[in-house]
């Protein structure tokens, strides 16, 4: 499922992209949207096929009479498996560092624009700026926190590991891995909420208005407990 969210950011990434250079409409690829999906979620899974044939029942060894279903594969396919895995890591990281180039080059080229045009201090130009880049976080917040942390799972565990210490290498397993969850688990906060657009369509879905019945009915539950007592 990480390989699936991270690659379906990506795309949120590069459709924005599109939207922004008025290649796409902002409504109009909601059926791309849907095949895309259904695309990535039928070759991320084929991807990691292989995994099914290379599972193995051991003892866990950090708690007694307690067994895991781990993947251990051969040499080969060892390789190929890690290569895979740097890809679905790896690949949404880069894609989504160029998009935040991207977008920095249309700041900085509307920086020029404005300098060539209009003549502006250095205390101007800096307020422009940082103006421009608060107005654009969302398109910086997903691709910062997606790097931040998926990079110290694919630095420690494909680059620089050579602890042989089982115990310390499935601690800091879980740590990593909790870390690489984070930005699906907070997809909210870092696409809908920070998003003027997105933030507009929430409000207008059953959800939302669920939510809002939600909080007003604990309001006059803690208003009417406040009142009794």
């Amino acid at each position: 499922m990480v390989s699936v969210s991270l690659w379906l950011s990506t795309c949120v990434a590069i459709e924005r992209i599109l939207i922004e250079s008025s290649i796409l409409q902002l409504f109009s690829s909601r059926k791309h949207s849907l095949i895309i999906s259904i695309f990535l979620f039928i070759i991320i899974s084929l991807s990691h096929i292989h995994r099914i044939f290379y599972r193995h029942i051991i003892t866990n060894p950090l708690v007694n009479n307690l067994e895991l279903c781990v993947f251990t594969p051969s040499s080969s396919t060892k390789i190929i498996d890690n290569l895979i895995e740097m890809l679905h890591l790896l690949g949404p990281c880069l894609i989504h560092f160029l998009c935040a180039i991207w977008v920095l080059f249309r700041i900085v080229k509307h920086k020029i624009y404005l300098n060539y045009h209009i003549r502006t201090t250095p205390t101007q130009w800096l307020s422009i700026w940082k103006q421009q880049i608060y107005n654009h976080k969302d398109f910086f917040i997903p691709p910062l926190l997606i790097i931040i942390c998926i990079m110290p799972y694919v630095i420690i565990f494909h680059l620089l590991i050579t602890c042989s210490n089982t115990l310390f290498r499935m601690r800091l397993n879980i740590i990593l891995n909790f870390l690489v969850h984070i930005p699906e688990i907070f997809t909210f906060f870092i696409y809908i909420y920070p998003s003027k657009i997105y933030w507009e369509q929430f409000l207008q879905t059953k959800f939302e208005e669920l939510l809002r019945c939600y909080c007003c009915f604990t309001k006059v539950q803690d208003r009417n407990g406040k009142l009794y007592f």
